[in-house]
């Protein structure tokens, strides 16, 4: 963990408020709530508002919500994440003054799942609190990051089947011996539909439209997972 300092020189840094990042772990496919603490907040230091601007090491986090925390709940916020840099900014601005130390604000990562366990940094670039005249309040920061750990697919788990998948370079051939058609569904690495078609006995789904990187082809039967396989596909 790295301590930033981040302080005017002619306020007292006893004074300072302390913002806290944390450390901690994730698993492949998880959806993390990471909170972002605030300590030693004085009444007399009437934090009314902030922004932060944040780098995020590695695509393994994407942010998707930012919602307050237990010393912010009538606060407003918003934030914009760009996916091509991996910055998110925030900004927050209260109606009453933070009085006592807590979660400051959470963000709620989707967690991807790299192929082996790898940490992502969440490293704030810059960041200041304001009181209720617009004047800055003295803070240091401590930045974090998350333990990103692979999830491997257990492809025997699955209940025994008749169906068979071929995976070429532009689609997936299934064969159905089933009775009933069955539902194919191709996933991104964090859960999300790419793709789903309906198989009666033999089809394909095209692969053409999917960009590179890791998918996982799902092929059920009334709900019933009957076959789960991961791919790469390399454009």
């Amino acid at each position: 963990m790295k301590k930033y300092l981040l302080i005017l020189a002619f306020m007292p840094l006893f004074a300072s408020v302390n913002i806290i990042f944390p450390d901690t772990s994730a698993a492949g496919g998880d959806t993390l709530i990471y909170p972002v603490y605030a300590q030693n907040v004085q009444p007399e230091d009437s934090i009314y508002g902030g922004q932060f601007w944040i780098s995020i090491s590695h695509p393994y986090l994407r942010p998707i919500q930012v919602f307050q925390g237990d010393i912010t709940g009538d606060w407003g916020l918003a934030f914009i994440y760009d996916s091509t840099t991996y910055k998110l900014s925030i900004i927050m601005w209260g109606g009453t003054a933070l009085r006592t130390d807590g979660i400051f604000f959470n963000i709620k990562f989707i967690v991807g799942n790299p192929e082996t366990t790898t940490t992502v940094s969440i490293i704030v670039d810059s960041c200041y609190l304001i009181d209720e005249i617009a004047n800055p309040v003295p803070l240091t920061v401590d930045t974090g990051f998350v333990v990103v750990t692979h999830v491997g697919i257990d492809e025997e788990a699955f209940i025994p089947h008749p169906v068979n998948v071929l995976i070429g370079l532009e689609n997936a051939i299934v064969t159905n011996n089933l009775a009933e058609p069955v539902k194919v569904y191709i996933l991104a690495v964090n859960g999300r539909v790419e793709k789903k078609e309906k198989i009666v006995t033999r089809g394909t789904v095209s692969l053409k439209t999917l960009p590179a990187g890791v998918h996982f082809i799902v092929v059920k039967n009334r709900e019933r997972p009957l076959l789960m396989k991961k791919f790469v596909l390399i454009r």
